[in-house]
């Protein structure tokens, strides 16, 4: 069901990009719920992510990119 929602919440909000604690707060779902999916729904196509850098610890984003 998370990764339904997951999709559901990034296809409503195309063109942006959001963290999983993002995700998360928005969906009522803790972070690492959110970062499993996330990796799933990642093999599979189903999403994109991009490395953000800050003060040496690394964040991703995500975004729907077929829709």
């Amino acid at each position: 069901m998370t990764q339904y929602n997951i999709l559901d919440f990034l296809k409503r909000n195309k063109g942006k990009k959001f963290d999983s604690k993002q995700i998360g707060k928005a969906l009522n779902v803790n972070k690492h719920c959110i970062n499993k999916s996330m990796r799933s729904l990642r093999k599979i196509g189903m999403v994109r992510s991009q490395n953000q850098s800050i003060k040496n610890k690394t964040n991703y984003t995500y975004y729907v990119y077929w829709v």
